[in-house]
């Protein structure tokens, strides 16, 4: 009887410890994602408060990771899925989208956008690959002519 007793404690407490450790996955159909880093620059020169966009690509599609530079241009990925939110960008190509052009609840709007149309919208000619337990430092030097 205290033996069957021990053995019933003992897989209620690993249940118990699992539970508040998070053993089990919260993170539900959410893809590979791995942190994204970078300096955005323009003809050389840091490019601040640049909105980038890492679009994933082709049969991969899937949700967008974002972020904005700050004033030496570098810029740190966000993926969101639902209310989670996790640093980096799903595994795989993706077209880069980089704009600095303000929402219109902004000052300046449209005559605030310094980037040129062609690494704007998802016709961007910009790409990357987010490549799995690798260093994703990628930077964008932008040419403005």
């Amino acid at each position: 009887m205290t033996q069957r007793k021990h053995v019933f404690l003992s897989a209620f407490s690993t249940i118990c410890i699992l539970a508040v450790t998070g053993c089990y996955s919260t993170t539900g159909d959410r893809p590979p994602i791995e942190e994204v880093t970078g300096v955005v620059t323009m003809d050389g020169v840091p490019l601040p408060q640049a909105k980038v966009i890492f679009h994933p690509s082709g049969e991969m599609g899937g949700r967008r990771s974002h972020a904005v530079t700050d004033d030496s241009g570098a810029y740190r990925l966000i993926y969101m899925q639902g209310a989670d939110l996790v640093y980096g960008a799903k595994v795989g190509p993706h077209t880069v989208v980089i704009s600095t052009e303000r929402d219109e609840d902004d000052e300046g709007g449209e005559a605030s956008e310094k980037v040129p149309s062609r690494y704007r919208g998802r016709n961007s000619e910009l790409s990357a690959v987010v490549e799995s337990g690798a260093s994703n430092d990628i930077p964008f030097d932008l040419v403005s002519k």
